[in-house]
This record gives C-alpha cells, sequence and structure tokens, in this order.
C-alpha cells in the first residue's frame, strides 16, 4: 500500500523523556466487497495496528480514517499536555503560519 499523508509528533512526559510518533494514512483501496478500505498507522503506544476503515467510496474512507486519527491526536493531547510538539518531515518544531485578520 501507498502512504498519502504523514505526520509526526514528539511527546514529552513530566520526566523529560520524549518519543517521536508517527502517523500515516494509505491510500483507499476497493475491496472485493464494493466498499472502500483505507489503512491508518496511529498514536497508541503498544497498539499491533487498526482495523481498516471501511466507506462506500474512497472519500469516505479517507473521511472516516481523518476522523478516527484526529480522536487519537486528542487523546494523545490529553495525555501529554503541553508536551506534545508537531514536527515537520525533517523531524524539526513545525512553524505554524501567523493566522490572518
Amino acid at each position: 500500500m501507498r502512504i498519502i499523508a504523514r505526520r509526526f509528533y514528539e511527546t514529552r512526559r513530566p520526566d523529560g523523556a520524549t518519543r517521536i510518533v508517527k502517523l500515516a494514512i494509505e491510500e483507499p483501496v476497493r475491496q472485493p466487497t464494493g466498499e472502500w478500505a483505507c489503512q491508518i498507522h496511529g498514536v497508541r503506544p503498544g497498539r499491533r495496528g487498526y482495523p481498516a476503515i471501511c466507506g462506500v467510496d474512497s472519500f469516505q474512507a479517507l473521511e472516516l480514517a481523518m476522523k478516527l486519527l484526529t480522536h487519537e491526536i486528542e487523546w494523545l493531547q490529553n495525555i501529554c499536555g503541553d508536551g506534545l510538539t508537531l514536527l515537520d518531515d525533517e523531524g524539526q518544531e513545525a512553524v505554524s503560519a501567523p493566522a490572518t485578520e
């Protein structure tokens, strides 16, 4: 399968220990049943994987995969609080664009 999107975070525990978390979404693939499935790779330590996220078409499969990863990021934020940093593809802290008025 081909990964179509990925994101990296660095988590920092109160004791200072850090860990890189990688999120990825594979391109949706049509299943023999006619539905579409999107595989994700994600957040929770010790989790051996996620079931394929299925939808009636490729868009819905991708949309549902993004929703699940959004939920997982929120879980990570609850665990890490201020110790969660978005990284770019080179592992450097990502810089947010300033808000426009």
